[in-house]
């Protein structure tokens, strides 16, 4: 029997869970999809058993026939941790850029330098290219509800 809450797998004798201590209860493991108000409920498996994945709502329970809010988060996937990481890394690379161009136009005579005009374009451009990807990161580092 799985722990609904950390997915330990326990005996099936077992009234608690040896790795986090919840009590253990059966769990449904049907495997057809429910539909309720047209919408299509699909169940889960593992750590999931006894959750249903409904479209933009998530993990719910559903117990005689009503959908309620399934406790906690939906882990995140190993692709959308990497895709996470990536973009903060690219965010802090776009920002040491822009830091770059500051930096190295300073050490250069403003009056003689004919790519002076372009110094604010490009030093907002990094940094703008900087924050989407900062907060893309964030987002998909953000576990789901």
């Amino acid at each position: 029997m799985l722990c609904a809450k950390c997915g330990y797998e326990a005996s099936n004798d077992a009234q608690f869970c040896q790795q986090c201590g919840v009590p253990l209860k059966e769990l449904p493991t049907s495997t057809e999809p429910v539909v309720i108000n047209g919408v299509t409920y699909t169940p889960g498996s593992d750590k999931f058993a006894g959750l249903y994945f409904a479209p933009k709502r998530g993990w719910v329970k559903i117990e005689n026939g009503v959908v309620n809010r399934a406790d906690g988060r939906e882990p995140l996937s190993v692709g959308r941790t990497i895709a996470g990481w990536i973009c903060i890394a690219v965010a802090g690379l776009a920002a040491l850029q822009g830091f770059g161009w500051v930096s190295s136009y300073l050490e250069l005579e403003a009056s003689g330098n004919q790519f002076s005009g372009l110094l604010v374009p490009m030093f907002l451009g990094a940094f703008v290219v900087a924050a989407g990807f900062g907060i893309g990161g964030f987002v998909l580092l953000s576990p789901r509800k």
